[in-house]
C-alpha cells in the first residue's frame, strides 16, 4: 500500500513523499502499542504536515485513541468530529462521537459537545442506508459483522443517545416534546418510552396534571414485550415501581390492569386518557357529600357528630358537645333562606320497660341501635319494634365502640310516638262445678 512506485509504473493510489515517510508509515502500521503508535503519528504529522495519506493518518489517530479507552475520550471525540467534516458517512467516527459524547466531562458534556453528539446521532439514523452501505465497511470491522450486526446495534444506540441528551439538558418540558416525537417515530422503543415517563414525572410538582401521562409511558415500558422492549427483569422492576406510583396517585390499584393492557398495544395514550388523583377523588366525594348534606342537614350533623366521637380525640370532642341539643337547627332543604328545627329519624330497637317505657334504643344508621333516648317521664303505652320515630335531645353520654349516643329528651321532642292499643282484658268466667 505504501510502497514507492517502481520506475515507469503509474501510481495506483497515494504514495509517500519519500522513503523516510514510507518508513514512518510502515513502522506505524506494524506498531501494536497504541501509546507508542501515537508518538510515531505525532512525529509523522510534524515531519510531513502535508501527505497523500492524510485520511489514513486521521484514521490511525482515531483508532489509537480508541484503543487507549476513556483516558483518550476527549481526543477520540475531537478527532472523530474532524474526520466527519470531510467524511460524514465514516462509521467509526460517527460511533465514536455517539458513544463518547454523553460521557465527556464526567458525564456532564458541554452544550457544544452535546450538539456535536446529537448531530452525529441524527445523521446516522437519518442516513443509515448510506452509513451501512457495503462499500462503506470500515477496515477494522469483520465482514460477517457488516452491515447487519453493526446496524442492529448502532441505530438504537443513536436514537437512545438523542433521547439521553434531552434528559441531560435538564429542560424537562422541552425534553417531553422532543422525546414524544422520538416515540412517535419509533413507537416500539421502550427505552424512549421510559425516558419520556421520567421527564414528565420530573415535572410533577409544577404540573401534577401530567402525572397520568408519566404513568402511561411507564406502563408502556413495563408491559410491551415485542421487538424493542426492555429486558424482562427491567420490565418487572418497572412494573413494581409503576404499581407503587399508581397507588400513590390514585389511592388504589383499581384501573391499573386496564392501563397496562392499553399501553401494551399502543405506545401513545388515547386523547381522552385520564386517571383520577386522590385529590380529585376526594373533591368528588366532598362535593357529593355536600349535596347529600344540603338535602338532609340533620344527617350531616349526625355524620359530623359520629366522626368526632369515634375519632382520635373523641373525649375532647364529647366534652365540647355535652349538654347541647342535637341535631339542633339547620337550613330548610326546600328553602335555604329558612331555618328549621331538625330531627333525626330512627327505628325502635327496644323499649325499657316494655310498656310505658322510659328508655328507647333507636337505630339511625346501625340496625342494632346507635341512639339511646332517656325520658324523665315515661312514654304512654308502647309501640311495635321497628316503628319509625323522629326525635331530638340533649347529649348526655356516648360509647365509642360499639358506637352509642345517649340523649335525654321528653315526649314533646318525639314525633311519631303512636302507642298501640292494649289488648282488651279477658273476662273472668267461673268454671261450672261438675253435677
Amino acid at each position: 500500500m505504501f510502497a514507492q512506485d517502481k520506475a515507469g509504473d503509474k501510481p495506483k493510489g497515494p504514495v509517500a513523499k519519500d522513503q523516510a515517510e514510507a518508513d514512518l508509515i510502515n513502522g506505524i502500521m506494524k506498531e501494536g502499542d497504541a501509546g507508542k503508535r501515537l508518538a510515531e503519528l505525532d512525529e509523522w504529522s510534524k515531519k510531513y504536515p502535508e501527505t497523500q495519506f492524510s485520511d489514513a493518518r486521521q484514521t490511525f489517530f482515531l483508532i489509537s485513541y480508541l484503543q487507549l479507552g476513556k483516558a483518550k475520550a476527549r481526543e477520540a471525540f475531537d478527532k472523530a468530529a474532524e474526520i466527519l467534516t470531510k467524511h460524514p458517512d465514516d462509521y467509526v467516527a460517527l460511533s465514536t462521537i455517539i458513544s463518547y459524547g454523553p460521557t465527556l466531562n464526567n458525564n456532564n458534556p458541554s452544550e457544544a459537545d452535546m450538539a456535536t453528539t446529537e448531530k452525529a446521532a441524527n445523521y446516522l439514523v437519518d442516513n443509515a442506508d448510506k452509513v451501512f452501505a457495503e462499500s462503506n465497511k470500515p477496515a477494522t470491522i469483520a465482514a460477517n459483522q457488516w452491515p447487519a450486526a453493526m446496524r442492529a446495534i448502532s441505530e438504537p444506540q443513536a436514537r437512545h443517545v438523542i433521547a439521553q441528551l434531552w434528559v441531560m439538558r435538564k429542560d424537562n418540558e422541552k425534553a417531553e416534546t422532543e422525546l414524544t416525537k422520538l416515540l412517535q417515530r419509533w413507537p416500539n422503543d421502550s427505552t424512549i418510552a421510559q425516558m419520556l415517563a421520567q421527564v414528565i414525572l420530573a415535572q410533577q410538582k409544577a404540573h401534577p396534571e401530567k402525572t397520568p401521562l408519566a404513568i402511561y409511558y411507564y406502563a408502556r415500558a413495563a408491559a410491551y414485550d415485542g421487538e424493542g422492549s426492555l429486558p424482562a427483569a427491567t420490565r418487572k422492576q418497572l412494573n413494581d415501581f409503576l404499581t407503587r406510583a399508581y397507588k400513590t396517585y390514585h389511592g388504589t390499584d383499581d384501573g391499573l390492569p386496564a392501563v397496562l393492557a392499553a399501553a401494551k398495544t399502543s405506545a401513545m395514550p388515547p386523547a381522552d386518557f385520564k386517571i383520577k388523583s386522590t385529590v380529585e377523588i376526594a373533591k368528588e366525594q366532598a362535593d357529593k357529600q355536600a349535596q347529600i348534606d344540603a338535602a338532609d342537614p340533620a344527617m350531616a350533623v349526625w355524620r359530623t357528630l359520629k366522626d368526632g366521637l369515634t375519632g382520635a380525640n373523641a373525649d375532647q370532642f364529647f366534652d365540647s358537645a355535652k349538654g347541647a341539643a342535637f341535631p339542633g337547627k339547620g337550613k330548610d332543604p326546600a328553602d335555604a333562606s329558612k331555618e328549621i328545627d331538625m330531627h333525626w329519624k330512627g327505628k325502635i330497637v327496644s323499649m325499657t320497660p316494655a310498656i310505658r317505657p322510659k328508655t328507647l334504643v333507636v337505630a339511625v344508621t346501625n340496625p342494632g341501635g346507635d341512639v339511646t333516648l332517656k325520658f324523665e317521664t315515661a312514654l304512654p303505652g308502647k309501640m311495635d319494634i321497628g316503628s319509625e320515630i323522629e326525635f331530638w335531645g340533649v347529649m348526655d353520654a356516648y360509647t365509642k365502640d360499639p358506637y352509642m349516643l345517649t340523649l335525654t329528651t321528653e315526649k314533646d321532642n318525639i314525633e311519631g310516638w303512636k302507642p298501640v292499643a292494649a289488648p282488651p282484658a279477658k273476662k273472668y268466667v267461673p268454671k261450672k262445678k261438675a253435677q
